[in-house]
């Protein structure tokens, strides 16, 4: 759904923009998901192993998928984004894919369900909110079923280290998200 000229459109027009409005939001996931495979090893080339943890990179593009692109685009974006990344690059680790695939398909899901109906940085705040507490939910049913996942050593992982990501993703993504969706669809 790129931008039009602003010409009137026929019923014609109007059909050939739905249908490939579904193109182009696969084409735009694929493109996402390509890039939470690229941007977490920019961050530890960068800043290092620990970058990852602390800026949180792979979220960044599966939060802009749900933003823009609705509930089941992120959603497929945080499934597949550490699935890829870690065939292509052994990242994540496989003992993490079972709770960052969920994880990341959570945000996926709420940024995407709240998208159009709050503003974005409500969008972005319940996503982020919402998907720690499944986090800490999945991590301590794991435990108490008697999982291998060491529970307080990841929950302080997962919410104190990567306070910089959370606070970079609320500082920017509002209006980065703006300005691709005045950018690039109407």
């Amino acid at each position: 759904m790129l931008q039009t000229s602003g010409i009137p459109r026929t019923g014609r027009q109007k059909e050939l923009s739905k249908r490939y409005a579904g193109l182009y939001k696969a084409a735009a996931t694929l493109v996402l998901i390509a890039l939470s495979v690229m941007l977490p090893q920019v961050f530890h080339m960068v800043g290092g192993a620990n970058a990852g943890r602390a800026f949180l990179p792979m979220h960044i593009p599966v939060l802009i998928a749900g933003l823009l692109l609705g509930a089941p685009w992120g959603v497929a974006a945080g499934l597949l984004s550490p699935l890829v990344s870690h065939a292509i690059s052994g990242m994540p680790a496989a003992a993490i894919l079972p709770v960052m695939m969920p994880e990341l398909g959570f945000y996926g899901a709420v940024a995407g369900a709240f998208r159009g109906k709050t503003n974005r940085f409500f969008a972005l705040a319940a996503a982020l909110t919402l998907g720690r507490l499944l986090l800490a939910a999945f991590l301590l049913v794991s435990a108490l079923s008697g999982g291998t996942f060491p529970l307080p050593e990841y929950v302080w992982s997962a919410l104190l280290e990567g306070l910089p990501g959370i606070v970079l993703q609320l500082a920017v993504l509002p209006f980065l998200t703006a300005w691709l969706e005045r950018r690039y669809t109407r």
